[in-house]
C-alpha cells in the first residue's frame, strides 16, 4: 500500500494556479493521461486535471494507479515525467533562467527527469524521504517505494548524483544506486 493522500473523487477542471510574466520561470502540466491532481499547497483541496496547466512551488502532484503526466520547466525546457502512483511536491523554482533552481519532493513514486540544458551555477535536485537526487544536463530516474522502503536512483544518460547522510555516490550512464529507509 502506498502512503499519502488517498485520490477524492472530485473531477472538476483545476484552472491555472500560476500566472507568468516573460522571462519568468514557470512549470506546466500537459499530456495528462489517467487521474492526476493537483492541490496548490498543503490546506488546498485536491482537484482533478483534464486540461494543461500551471503550478507555482508549493503545489503537489498526485497521479492514480491509471495516471500518468509530463511538467514541463521553462523557459529552460526541463521535463519530468510523473509514472502511475506518484506524488510530490515543487519545493522550490528559483533562480534565473541562465541558472535555474528546481527542487521537487518525490513522498513516493517514480519520476524521471530530462535537463535539456546547461543549469549554469543552478541546480535540479529531487528530494526523497531518506536522499536527494540530482541530475546534471542528462536524464535520471528516481524512485521511492514506500512498500519496499527502498529509494532507487538510476542514471539513464550523463552525470547524476545521489547524497544522503551516509555519503555521496557519482552516477553516469547506465548506473545506478538504491538506499534503504
Amino acid at each position: 500500500s502506498l502512503s499519502g493522500t488517498p485520490l477524492s473523487t472530485s473531477t472538476s477542471e483545476a484552472t491555472s494556479t500560476a500566472t507568468t510574466q516573460p522571462g519568468q520561470r514557470f512549470a506546466s502540466l500537459s499530456d495528462i493521461k489517467g487521474t492526476v491532481q493537483v492541490k496548490a499547497n498543503p490546506n488546498a483541496n485536491w482537484t482533478t486535471v483534464t486540461a494543461p496547466i500551471n503550478i507555482a512551488p508549493g503545489a503537489t502532484v498526485l497521479t492514480s494507479e491509471n495516471g500518468s503526466v509530463k511538467i514541463t520547466f521553462s523557459p529552460e525546457g526541463t521535463i519530468v515525467r510523473l509514472n502511475a502512483q506518484t506524488q510530490f511536491t515543487l519545493t522550490d523554482m528559483s533562480g534565473d533562467t541562465a541558472n535555474p533552481i528546481t527542487t521537487l519532493k518525490l513522498d513516493f513514486g517514480k519520476v524521471f527527469t530530462v535537463v535539456t540544458k546547461a543549469l549554469g551555477s543552478g541546480k535540479f535536485e529531487i528530494k526523497m524521504p531518506v536522499g536527494v537526487a540530482a541530475v546534471r544536463g542528462s536524464y535520471m530516474s528516481a524512485e521511492s517505494n514506500s512498500t519496499d522502503n527502498i529509494e532507487v536512483v538510476t542514471c539513464l544518460e550523463g552525470l547524476c548524483t545521489y547524497n544522503n547522510n551516509n555519503g555521496n555516490v557519482n552516477l553516469i550512464t547506465n548506473q545506478y544506486t538504491q538506499a534503504v529507509r
